[in-house]
């Protein structure tokens, strides 16, 4: 008896903690995880890399590795600013920072993974299939 009591509540808490996140709370600071540091070289991994999403829609990005380069040749740091929005496609929510560069807009797509405890933002360096996944917690 006391076994099917608990099923309902764990029920419960698994569909409302992989609902649909809102916007309200990925705004703040974001900064990558140490696991994901050991993918890049020493000279790289040595840069706090963040990226702080704004409640009002806009964003800072600062040294993330292998932005702008797809596929990633020589991995560099890269950064800058704009507006981000909260969107699905493919059935996955994405974090999509919208760059305002010399050039034009520049658009990049992060992942939103929510798990049993913590939200994590991401993305691959390169071809997904690698594995070589950058991921990024809330502080």
């Amino acid at each position: 008896m006391y076994k099917l009591a608990i099923i309902p509540s764990v029920f419960v808490f698994v569909i409302l903690g992989c609902g649909r996140p809102e916007a309200v709370q990925l705004a703040g600071t974001w900064r990558i995880k140490e696991t994901s540091k050991r993918i890049l070289s020493a000279e790289l991994n040595s840069t706090q890399s963040e990226i702080a999403l704004n409640a009002n829609g806009s964003f800072t990005a600062h040294s993330l590795p292998g932005l702008f380069e797809n596929p990633p040749r020589r991995l560099r740091l890269d950064g800058g600013s704009g507006v981000w929005k909260l969107v699905r496609r493919e059935g996955e929510y994405q974090v999509q920072l919208d760059f305002q560069m010399d050039g034009g807009p520049f658009s990049f797509p992060l992942k939103v993974s929510r798990g049993w405890s913590k939200t994590t933002l991401f993305y691959f360096l390169g071809d997904p299939d690698e594995g070589l996944r950058v991921d990024f917690e809330k502080n």
